[in-house]
């Protein structure tokens, strides 16, 4: 049984790939202090940690990690077929890597065309992710500050009652 492929074993195609390299750079929130200052609708200036650069449970470092992503290319030589699953053929090179078939491309162009869109998508979705993240994190921040203030007035204002009971009964002392 002979079946037919879309493609020719021993023939050379292109996959997109990438390279990325990590790099530490200044905090674009805090630019390096650790912290950050809130103004609240009083005009009161809180300096609170800057979560921008804490990563989970850590203190805040200064610093962040950012990523730079470089679109490139790659020969695959098709050695064989790996497998046919879900109408979609998966094949190997010499070294037994497998590749999807429809990611590769018949010429080197194209492969690094594919790259960049990949890249592309990537950064987008990563600064997505990255805004929506620090938009949660400040939420956290301004409740966390209206929670504790209300509950400083509170306290204020029991201090203040049980300091006017004090007061009556060293009234009453003094008058008996």
């Amino acid at each position: 049984m002979n079946i037919e492929t879309p493609f020719k074993v021993g023939q050379t195609y292109w996959k997109a790939k990438s390279h990325c390299e990590q790099k530490q750079v200044p905090c674009p929130v805090c630019a390096g202090k650790k912290v950050v200052v809130v103004l609240d609708g009083y005009d009161n200036r809180w300096a609170v940690d800057c979560d921008s650069c804490g990563i989970g449970h850590d203190y805040p470092r200064g610093f962040i990690n950012e990523y730079d992503y470089t679109p490139g290319t790659e020969p695959f030589t098709i050695a064989g077929v790996a497998s046919f699953l879900n109408d979609e053929w998966y094949v190997k090179d010499q070294l037994g890597h497998q590749m999807n078939w429809a990611d590769l491309y018949e010429t080197q162009e194209a492969a690094f065309i594919a790259s960049q869109k990949h890249l592309a998508e990537l950064l987008e979705h990563n600064h997505r992710t990255w805004a929506a993240r620090k938009q949660g994190d400040l939420k956290k921040k301004t409740w966390t500050l209206r929670y504790h203030q209300e509950a400083i007035r509170k306290f204020k204002d029991q201090l203040a009652w049980h300091e006017s009971q004090i007061s009556q009964l060293k009234l009453e002392k003094v008058a008996s």
